[in-house]
């Protein structure tokens, strides 16, 4: 998720939809769950480049919804 919203904001995007498996990574991101204090470097760079300037929509998507999974 990290690398895929790093090009977006260099190629200046200012609209993303990103759909993700991790269900834990999602809630970390979104602010849904208490584990913010214990995550890690990666979860929280990815953090920081969500916080841009720029509208980022998160959603959790399950195998079955995700072909490209497969």
């Amino acid at each position: 998720m990290y690398l895929g919203l790093t090009m977006a904001s260099r190629d200046h995007i200012l609209t993303l939809i990103v759909e993700s498996v991790s269900k834990i990574q999602n809630d970390i991101i979104t602010y849904n769950s208490n584990l913010r204090e214990k995550v890690p470097i990666l979860v929280w760079c990815t953090l920081n480049i969500l916080s841009l300037n720029w509208n980022v929509l998160v959603y959790h998507t399950g195998y079955k919804g995700n072909g490209s999974v497969d």
